[in-house]
């Protein structure tokens, strides 16, 4: 048993009231008679939901935080009549209608899901389409019908429609897209039921300007006839242009090679090692300005080992030109024990 309710309050209550089998203004005394009846059925183990609807109508349950049980029992219950709701939409008179949505709004607050299909029916709350079912254009008529028959639809079912109608235009592609030119001047509001389906068919004038078949290039559920088909490249164009990048990373390749081949250094000799000392000796009979140390000298043995003379060379002192004023030659130090 269902009973009126307004808020979602009134709904908890109903549900609890239901599950109890009392009314949901019953008086505490009662309430708990139907409780202990129903824990006796159960052999002293009530279900949880017994349970939870005895808090509800004793007042021990928290309003913000509702019982799981009864937000699935009360979401599968309001879906329904929201899919009636919906079925009815356009059938019903305007000022029923907003009435009816705004109290459904208020039952099924908590319920994101029912909330948002909801907020998105308050768009057609005032359009009449039964004047424009009595155009005088038959084709603005379907396009009235069309736009609210999707305009209700869940959004997967009305996807599946969407393709479904689309297709009964594909035999007079031009008509159809200029009756939804002139649907979205002439009813802009109920346009804005079905925007989607308006720009697939506009789209259809680029299909019949390019001459391709209808619904093999504009397929999809985004506009794209602003813009005309592609055009195709040639041939002939496709194969010069292969040979073409062929060609220049040939080069590219040739480069790189031979600039790997510049880079390399040359082998070393072979070195025989009867010739070091040889070389040795040519060394030493450099000029001494040809490197920074002047007084070092090799000696090569006559068995060929090499030894570096590390005794530092006696640099006479620069003599002053004899004359008038001049001082003497300093006399030599005589050499050995005094």
């Amino acid at each position: 048993m269902t009973y009126p309710s307004e808020t979602f309050a009134d709904e908890l209550r109903g549900w609890a009231a239901d599950y109890l089998k009392v009314a949901p203004d019953a008086p505490r005394a009662e309430v708990h008679a139907a409780f202990l009846r129903l824990v006796h059925e159960h052999n002293f183990v009530p279900d949880l939901a017994v349970q939870q609807a005895f808090a509800i109508l004793t007042g021990q349950s928290n309003p913000a935080h509702p019982p799981e049980q009864a937000m699935y029992d009360l979401e599968q219950r309001l879906q329904t009549e929201v899919d009636t709701f919906a079925g009815q939409f356009f059938t019903l008179p305007v000022p029923y209608r907003g009435q009816r949505w705004q109290e459904l709004r208020n039952r099924c607050k908590p319920m994101v899901r029912l909330e948002e299909r909801l907020k998105r029916l308050r768009l057609g709350l005032k359009i009449d389409l039964a004047a424009i079912h009595s155009a005088d254009e038959p084709r603005l008529a379907r396009l009235a019908q069309m736009a609210g028959e999707l305009f209700v639809l869940r959004p997967e079912q009305r996807a599946l429609r969407r393709d479904e109608l689309f297709q009964e235009s594909r035999d007079q592609p031009k008509l159809w897209s200029r009756a939804a030119t002139r649907f979205r001047l002439k009813f802009a509001e109920a346009a804005k039921l079905e925007k989607e389906l308006l720009d697939r068919l506009e789209g259809w004038q680029w299909g019949a300007r390019a001459g391709t078949e209808a619904g093999t290039v504009y397929q999809g559920n985004l506009r794209i006839g602003s813009q005309p088909p592609p055009v195709p490249a040639k041939e002939n164009g496709s194969k010069a242009l292969g040979w073409g990048a062929i060609f220049v990373v040939a080069i590219i390749v040739r480069l790189l090679i031979s600039l790997g081949t510049t880079n390399k250094q040359p082998p070393l000799p072979n070195i025989n090692p009867q010739d070091i000392p040889e070389a040795l000796k040519r060394f030493q009979e450099l000029p001494p300005d040809r490197f920074n140390n002047p007084g070092f000298k090799f000696k090569v043995q006559p068995n060929g080992k090499v030894e570096l003379d590390l005794d530092p060379p006696v640099v006479p002192e620069q003599v002053k030109p004899a004359g008038k004023g001049a001082d003497p030659p300093p006399a030599p130090k005589p050499r050995g024990r005094p």
